[in-house]
């Protein structure tokens, strides 16, 4: 494993006491992961309104053009982290102050063959505000033997580590990972050579354990409240948190668009088609179409919900920025115009942070910004 260090929210705007909250309330991922404590409430407004909207740049990456891509987004009080990848190979992850400054590469990562990488291109970073997790990349030699586990990054002793996989998985593949504030880590394993593997784990900081056994190889998941939703090849499931048997929701079909997208405080939001936004009551099982937008990018990794919105990016062959609608259906709105694909995406507390890629035609780096909500 190759070294690290690491993070920061934009807390000068609140209180101590809403500091504090943004702090427990912070984790990211998937999706993008970044990803909110699951466990937590939302943040009351408090004051977001009546603010400036316009963007604040808080860093550019690489100097060149292309430059590196940012695919994968994780908060914590102090700092920002963002997953840069080339050519879909790990390259780094830059530690951001929130504030603005230089990006630091914090963890490198490498596309060399035999190797060990903390983190695998092209997949989510989580945090619970005290440790980084990723999804790394171990290859055996001559590249043989590939096995995708959970690695972690302390951001008090600014130490890696590995989380073990739990009895009976050993060289299973992790796919997905999404961390809670009090019940630790979840993530899916499983073997895409025997797709009626499936398993859910989970990490409390000491061991883990097997959470359930799933019908089949599952590749992404969201938790909201006490539920567990997950997608499989064939299927969206749900089960409890604690555990038990993994209900069949409805059917999906796999590499067809098909993608559990991102979770609020009461609902999962998922595509069958890579095309139209729906939204599912976790407690009510009612399900809303929200959107269906013209050339959307719907994937994990590069949306995001919070109680107020659903945001994603959108346009195809020229990007067309960061775009949003409200979790209940209703126009969309374009947040921030740009001819850039947007590379992850989250909000936290009052704020929208979102990374954008390469403008090439303005000659432009990938950049992390920051605007109000």
């Amino acid at each position: 494993m190759l070294p690290i260090s690491l993070l920061p929210i934009r807390t000068s705007r609140l209180g101590p006491a809403a500091a504090l909250l943004l702090l427990a309330l912070s984790l990211v991922g998937c999706g993008a992961r970044s990803e909110l404590a699951a466990d937590l409430p939302p943040l009351a407004d408090g004051g977001c309104s009546g603010r400036s909207s316009t963007p604040s740049v808080l860093a550019t990456f690489g100097t060149g053009i292309p430059g590196p891509s940012p695919f994968a987004l994780a908060i914590t009080a102090q700092a920002a982290f963002v997953e840069l990848t080339a050519g879909g190979n790990p390259q780094s992850i830059d530690r951001v102050p929130l504030q603005g400054g230089a990006p630091l590469d914090v963890i490198a990562g490498t596309d060399a063959c035999p190797s060990t990488s903390p983190f695998a291109g092209e997949s989510p970073i989580v945090t619970d505000g005290a440790t980084l997790y990723m999804i790394d990349a171990t290859l055996g030699a001559a590249c043989q033997g590939a096995s995708r586990r959970v690695s972690t990054y302390d951001l008090a002793t600014l130490t890696l580590g590995t989380v073990p996989a739990p009895a009976g998985t050993e060289g299973l593949d992790v796919n997905a990972l999404r961390a809670t504030s009090q019940r630790g880590v979840y993530y899916l394993t499983g073997s895409e050579l025997d797709p009626s593997t499936g398993v859910l784990a989970r990490w409390d900081g000491s061991a883990s354990t097997v959470i359930a056994n799933l019908p089949e190889w599952c590749w992404d998941l969201q938790i909201v409240g006490q539920r567990v939703v997950v997608i499989g090849a064939h299927a969206l499931y749900e089960l409890p948190i604690d555990g038990g048997v993994a209900t069949e929701l409805l059917p999906v079909t796999f590499a067809h668009g098909a993608a559990l997208l991102a979770a609020n405080a009461t609902s999962v939001f998922y595509t069958l088609e890579g095309t139209t936004i729906l939204r599912r009551d976790v407690m009510t099982g009612a399900t809303t179409t929200v959107a269906t937008p013209a050339q959307p990018s719907l994937t994990s990794l590069r949306t995001w919900a919070d109680d107020d919105y659903f945001y994603f990016g959108a346009g195809s062959p020229i990007p067309s920025g960061l775009l949003r609608v409200p979790v209940g259906g209703g126009p969309i709105e374009t947040f921030w115009s740009a001819e850039r694909q947007i590379g992850a995406v989250t909000t936290v507390g009052c704020d929208v942070y979102w990374v954008g890629d390469t403008d090439f035609p303005n000659a432009q780096p990938p950049e992390l910004l920051v605007a109000p909500r």
